[in-house]
């Protein structure tokens, strides 16, 4: 069994069929999510369960590759890792509210732990840890995108 037809077989139910009328989408009707992070095999399994989902995934390897393709309302939520390098998340973060205070992130790291007993971070709306359960993604979606 690939890699592919596993996530499909355990992430397919979670696909609700609502595509919304209020998030941005593409010209099919898929809402769009920005995945960001350095490490290439995270961000594919984050794209592979997304698309999945049917939302159109775009990724980026840093933050700066990821403004290069950011517009305020392009996309209906965006995922980036904290520890990446020349630009942090939280970096990425502060300058993505500062064109779009609405914009949903959600900070998805392994340093959960010390980024939550940091300072409040005002530019995050949730943080995930890796490694992230179908759970956790899925009510991470629910809050931010289904309506």
């Amino acid at each position: 069994m690939t890699l592919k037809d596993f996530l499909f077989s355990v992430c397919g139910a979670l696909h609700n069929g609502d595509s919304g009328t209020d998030s941005p989408m593409d010209s099919n009707g898929k809402k769009r999510v920005l995945v960001v992070d350095d490490q290439a095999m995270v961000a594919e399994s984050l794209k592979m369960v997304l698309e999945f989902q049917g939302y159109e995934v775009h990724t980026a390897e840093s933050g700066r590759d990821a403004l290069t393709i950011f517009e305020p309302k392009k996309y209906a939520l965006i995922f980036t890792d904290f520890e990446m390098p020349g630009m942090n998340g939280h970096e990425f973060a502060s300058i993505v509210k500062a064109r779009d205070p609405n914009q949903p992130i959600i900070m998805v790291t392994a340093y959960a732990d010390t980024i939550l007993n940091m300072e409040p971070l005002p530019q995050i709306d949730m943080v995930l840890c890796k490694p992230w359960s179908l759970d956790q993604l899925r009510s991470a979606l629910k809050k931010f995108i289904s309506s």
